[in-house]
């Protein structure tokens, strides 16, 4: 019999060097498989994004020895409220079991100095699913002497909405420059710019599979995103690199669309992007704080007519669609960089397309497939 649920989980103990090796947090090659203890849930509350209201609910998933914070969002925050609500109605007094969650297909990111976990619309929640995986910790737990904790559900504050409590700073471009402390590392920041100029570059687009085994063979390739401009405000001016997820937004257009449309020369639409007014998000790299690098790498961009007050620092994974099995990445432009995979550890490679300058500053490649 083939078996309907298949897992590959990451020990809780390896997520913070797992999510701290990410080149790219924003957006991650890796969404990763997560069984534990449900603990200090709490139901189903608002909060404010610069995309309007949006539920969540959040719990604390645990090993016994290590746990970590989960955030749920989109339409999994009413099936895994109602779900815990059922599985709480059905314990007898005074002999309450440990709540076993299996999270599948989620975001980390390190947020001071610990692993938030995060929903993507591709992942799933399962509760006490009936698994050898769930009966193997459950034993594991008995043997141990695991107690649940007193607190494992908690009802949100009396207020409808709940304030976002970690807001991402808006600085002008000087006072970017000037975060060189490694305290900064890795952090989010907002800047108002004015784009003055798109460098065209053959290499405006680079190759990518999701092929987890470099040696597969490939069998869907995508075309993404990966240009320079120089953007300034009334301090500074500075080059910034706009990734695929970025400049999807800014176009509403993939690179698909526009080999479409022009494959012979550098597209129309990226040089109509010199002279907009926009709000980037830079996340400060090692580069910026060791060498003072004035190069920023743009993790996410919105035309300056959208409110970013306030912004949460996970909103990324904030997205609401009516249906998640529906979602792709390339159709869905304001969720997380790993969009709708679903596959476990699913590993983005960058083939021969570009020279080899190219490569070197994506930091991977793939092996044995492609021909450069």
């Amino acid at each position: 019999m083939i078996a309907r649920h298949k897992f590959e989980f990451v020990d809780l103990s390896d997520l913070f060097a797992l999510a701290n090796a990410y080149e790219k947090p924003d957006s991650p090659d890796y969404s990763t498989y997560v069984i534990g203890v449900l603990v200090d849930f709490e139901h189903v509350w608002k909060i404010k994004t610069m995309y309007g209201l949006k539920d969540i609910c959040k719990f604390r998933i645990t090993d016994g020895r290590d746990s970590h914070k989960v955030t749920v969002w989109g339409n999994l925050v009413v099936t895994t409220d109602a779900r815990v609500r059922e599985v709480k109605a059905g314990f007898k007094d005074g002999e309450e079991e440990p709540i076993i969650v299996i999270a599948s297909s989620t975001k980390l990111k390190i947020w001071k100095s610990s692993v938030q976990i995060s929903t993507l619309p591709g992942s799933k929640i399962y509760i006490n699913l009936d698994h050898d995986f769930v009966f193997a910790m459950r034993q594991r737990l008995r043997e141990e002497g695991y107690v649940p904790s007193d607190k494992t559900t908690s009802s949100p504050t009396t207020t409808d909405v709940k304030e976002v409590v970690y807001v991402i700073e808006t600085v002008t471009l000087k006072e970017l420059s000037e975060k060189t402390s490694t305290d900064f590392l890795k952090m989010s920041f907002m800047c108002k710019v004015k784009v003055k100029f798109v460098e065209e570059s053959d290499n405006w687009w680079y190759g990518s599979c999701n092929k987890r085994d470099c040696y597969e063979e490939v069998i869907k390739f995508e075309g993404k995103f990966k240009i320079v401009v120089l953007a300034e405000d009334d301090t500074e001016a500075f080059n910034f690199v706009l990734y695929d997820r970025v400049v999807k937004r800014l176009l509403g257009k993939t690179v698909t669309n526009l080999m479409a449309e022009d494959p012979a020369s550098y597209p129309p639409p990226l040089k109509q992007i010199a002279g907009r007014e926009i709000t980037v998000k830079v996340e400060l790299t090692d580069d910026n704080i060791l060498v003072s690098s004035t190069v920023y790498y743009v993790v996410d961009a919105y035309e300056c007519s959208v409110s970013t007050s306030p912004v949460l620092e996970d909103i990324d994974t904030g997205t609401s669609v009516s249906n998640y099995t529906n979602v792709t990445f390339i159709e869905e432009m304001i969720t997380s960089g790993l969009g709708s995979m679903s596959a476990v550890r699913v590993q983005g490679c960058v083939v021969g397309y570009g020279n080899s300058e190219n490569l070197k500053i994506w930091g991977f490649g793939c092996r044995g497939f492609a021909k450069h």
